[in-house]
């Protein structure tokens, strides 16, 4: 393929991706305003040979100095907080959402809308796990286990058994772009649309054809998932469900089980479920369990007081403090790979606890609540105006492919909590390269410049278009 013409296909696919996919850095792939994604700069040009004694040096082995300068805890930032003693309406319409695709009249989305990965991933530009190009023949096979005829032709409430990932192809292998170039390669698997908690709402469109894989819809994401990790829930299951109060697990990796100590799934922050009641100790949860092939019974498990709250909780500095803690400075996760949170999923999950629905990607939260444009400020203007009109905690700062959560003034400057891959780094010869961040952290909107080949014209500060105040009422887009 004519190099001008793949740059040009990469430039395109990436932020159509990326918009769907909800990607998450400001460190970006190739244009200073496409959306992130990131490896360390890999070299295309040939490099001298190691010297056999010379030891190997770590890839960004130190934090940016923000992470030095800004606690990593969330305590000094609570001052910042406007307490709420009251639920305000944004927070009532979690519930809402989240049943959305168990409802009747419930309509999915048009074929033409959920088949695009079909669409933008073809062999031009792609890798497999053995970082090969991808050949023809395998996107052809993708395309028949897709089984699209079948598109809504089971058409049945489901329910997620275990946590599962999202695919916009019915495999688990990987697609990676040309990992020779800085922002490819792992861990952008652009297959990986999103994750579903475990015992979260599904609706479930049709099976593969070789029924491995079902095609599901939640209320936020839609993509295939393994047939044999999911089940049916009938109406009277359904409405029992529903009418239930949700509890909000408050710790990640807590491994959930039942009565008699036999493990169930792992639960996580922003991760919920029916509670039944209080109990000496905690509270009493339904659960959905396999029964038989494709269907699914109730039972009732024990939660740990410390682990949980009723949803939703009132937006206080001691609530706050419990939900964001146990997500600070856990590991990058693209599309929620490996378990793990990209910006998008961890502002998802820190505002599910207190009732505040928000999508998947970070274009769509941008337009959740009242919006505020920031587009055509200079720095100092903008920096100005979130210090004076932005809600700590409250506020939601949108970049393209990223978004952060401003936390207020630390030390008279502004503090954001982000999960990020990376800071984008240009080299002297203008190869683009990445300083690996790979964590939920706390940063000034110019983390990263002190690294070389940092550039203001890509930090946070300069191209933030968008502040949204997703408590407050809004004509949301």
């Amino acid at each position: 393929m004519p190099c001008a013409f793949r740059q040009t296909m990469r430039m395109i696919f990436p932020v159509a991706a990326l918009v769907w996919l909800g990607g998450c850095s400001f460190s970006l792939p190739q244009l200073a305003e496409t959306p992130v994604a990131g490896t360390p700069a890999a070299k295309t040009k040939e490099q001298p040979a190691k010297s056999a004694a010379a030891p190997a040096k770590a890839c960004n082995a130190e934090d940016p100095e923000d992470l030095a300068r800004f606690p990593q805890t969330i305590d000094p930032y609570l001052v910042n907080i406007r307490e709420r003693s009251e639920i305000v309406p944004a927070q009532r319409r979690y519930r809402d959402e989240y049943y959305r695709v168990w409802a009747d009249g419930y309509v999915p989305e048009p074929l033409k809308k959920v088949k695009w990965p079909f669409d933008v991933y073809t062999a031009e530009d792609a890798y497999g796990e053995n970082l090969r190009p991808l050949p023809q023949a395998w996107f052809k096979k993708m395309a028949a286990e897709a089984n699209w005829e079948r598109y809504n032709g089971v058409a049945k409430a489901a329910i997620a058994l275990r946590r599962l990932d999202l695919r916009n192809f019915p495999t688990a292998k990987p697609l990676f772009h040309n990992p020779c170039e800085a922002g490819e390669g792992f861990p952008f698997d652009y297959l990986q649309n999103s994750t579903v908690f475990a015992n979260e709402p599904l609706y479930l469109s049709h099976y593969s054809k070789s029924g491995a894989w079902a095609y599901v819809l939640t209320s936020y994401a839609t993509g295939w998932v393994p047939a044999d990790r999911i089940a049916l829930i009938d109406e009277a299951q359904q409405a029992f469900w529903q009418d239930r109060a949700l509890l909000a697990l408050l710790e990640d990796e807590t491994p959930m089980h039942t009565s008699k100590n036999d493990y169930l799934f792992e639960g996580s922050v922003g991760m919920l479920l029916p509670v039944q009641g209080l109990t000496k100790t905690g509270f009493e949860a339904d659960v959905a369990i396999e029964q038989g092939v494709r269907k699914s019974r109730l039972i009732r498990i024990p939660v740990p007081e410390k682990q949980a709250a009723e949803a939703p909780m009132r937006f206080n500095r001691a609530n706050v403090r419990r939900v964001i803690s146990p997500m600070l400075q856990t590991k990058y996760g693209w599309g929620g790979l490996y378990g793990d949170r990209d910006c998008s999923s961890t502002l998802r999950d820190i505002f599910a606890p207190f009732g505040v629905w928000l999508p998947r990607n970070s274009y769509q939260q941008a337009g959740i609540g009242r919006i505020v444009s920031l587009e055509g400020l200079d720095d100092k203007a903008k920096r100005s105006k979130i210090i004076k009109e932005a809600r700590p905690f409250e506020t939601l700062l949108y970049l393209k492919g990223h978004i952060l959560l401003y936390l207020g003034l630390y030390k008279g400057e502004p503090a954001v909590l982000h999960t990020v891959w990376g800071v984008k780094t240009v080299e002297s010869n203008g190869d683009f390269g990445r300083y690996i961040v790979g964590k939920t952290v706390i940063s000034s909107l110019r983390v990263g410049y002190e690294v070389d080949g940092y550039r203001e014209e890509n930090s946070l500060l300069r191209k933030i278009e968008s502040m949204n105040f997703v408590l407050e009422p809004g004509s949301e887009r």
